[in-house]
């Protein structure tokens, strides 16, 4: 009886530290952001954290509790790799494996995860379980992209000044002796033309290289404050005559009473002017293109709110992920210099404002947000 009784203690000694340890796993596992998993190789089920409904939004009655669930739900792109790659570190007796891919959300959407495992294995180095925690690293991804980007844009910025100032010096040259020229001859003479075509060409490779000098941020404008309604007024101004050519209707819808923005006039019309242009590339059959200016409030900033929006072709996943790159364009060669969008960005960053967009089938917006400041604000230095 003594035995039987000390076999008990023994096994119920054991339970309670099966218990705590089994009450201090599940505990860890709440305590992480991470999504924790647990598969048994034996059984072939798989065991998840409540990380796959906070984190990935699935009810527990979605979640199959074999590995094929979880195969299922790699990015169709990634799956082999992943798989393969998990397979591979389980059968060549290796222990840890990692990996980055994307997964999908119960909403649909994929999200880039970093998943991190330990492959546990018996006395006989057979394995037996495979214990590993899932991380969302979108945000992660996102920030270093950004960063990437920045310092790309900066690399190209010095690189532009460079380019464009070596080139202003010869480019006056040939503006100033062809203009010369031309002011000597009679209208009739052969050299005429050309020379106007010198002249023409001439002023377009010298619009390029100020576009060049603002995207390096290396000019200074004088700043003041501007009236948005009437700055945008006038960069339509100037594009309606391309407007009627490519069948674009121009719609505007001006909120009456918006306070100043301090800025270069100039700029901003620019930013009017190559949103509009990439809206006209982006319905070659004619559509609508629509202006628009509201005042937003968020918290103590208030914002002058430009939008500008089409019925186009909508932009790829690849194009949103580069438009703003300098020299990056979807026209042919010779039809475009890549500038246009990424001189918008460097405007709006200038002006200490913000750019985002919209984009699909049928429908692009885009929203730039600039301080809304009064006129005594722009007297003062900041």
């Amino acid at each position: 009886m003594k035995k039987e009784s000390s076999a008990n203690r023994e096994i119920n000694d054991l339970k309670e530290s099966l218990r705590k340890s089994e009450e201090r796993f599940k505990f860890v596992s709440m305590a992480t952001n991470d999504t924790v998993w647990d598969w048994d190789l034996k059984t072939n089920n798989v065991w998840w954290s409540e990380g796959i409904v906070n984190f990935l939004n699935y009810q527990r009655d979605d979640v199959k509790g074999d590995i094929s669930w979880w195969e299922e739900h790699v990015h169709p792109e990634d799956r082999k790799r992943i798989v393969d790659s998990l397979k591979t570190v389980i059968a060549s007796n290796g222990q840890l494996w990692s990996a980055e891919y994307k997964f999908l959300r119960a909403d649909g959407s994929y999200v880039i995860v970093y998943n991190r495992a330990y492959v546990i294995r018996d006395d006989k180095d057979s394995p037996v379980r495979v214990i590993g925690a899932m991380t969302d690293i979108s945000e992660r991804k996102k920030m270093e992209s950004r960063m990437l980007r920045t310092e790309k844009l900066s690399a190209m910025g010095q690189l532009a000044a460079g380019v464009a100032h070596e080139i202003n010096n010869p480019l006056g040259v040939i503006l100033g002796f062809s203009q010369g020229a031309i002011r000597r001859l009679k209208s009739d003479d052969p050299l005429d033309y050309p020379l106007k075509s010198i002249e023409r060409e001439a002023v377009r490779c010298k619009n390029l290289v100020q576009d060049l000098l603002t995207f390096s941020r290396s000019t200074t404008t004088d700043q003041g404050p501007i009236d948005m309604n009437q700055t945008v007024m006038g960069a339509l101004s100037l594009i309606r005559a391309q407007s009627k050519m490519s069948k674009v209707e121009l719609e505007t819808k001006l909120a009456d009473g918006l306070p100043r923005v301090l800025g270069s006039k100039n700029q901003i019309q620019q930013i009017v002017i190559n949103l509009a242009t990439n809206s006209f590339d982006a319905m070659p059959d004619g559509g609508v293109l629509t202006v628009k200016t509201e005042l937003v409030n968020e918290g103590i900033r208030s914002w002058v709110v430009l939008r500008v929006e089409d019925t186009g072709t909508g932009m790829s996943q690849e194009v949103r992920e580069k438009m703003f790159e300098p020299f990056f364009t979807t026209k042919p060669v010779g039809r475009g210099t890549g500038l246009g969008l990424s001189l918008v960005y460097e405007i709006v960053k200038k002006h200490s404002g913000l750019i985002n967009f919209e984009s699909q089938e049928g429908h692009t917006e885009f929203f730039v947000k600039l301080p809304a400041r009064t006129g005594d604000e722009s007297d003062q230095k900041e």
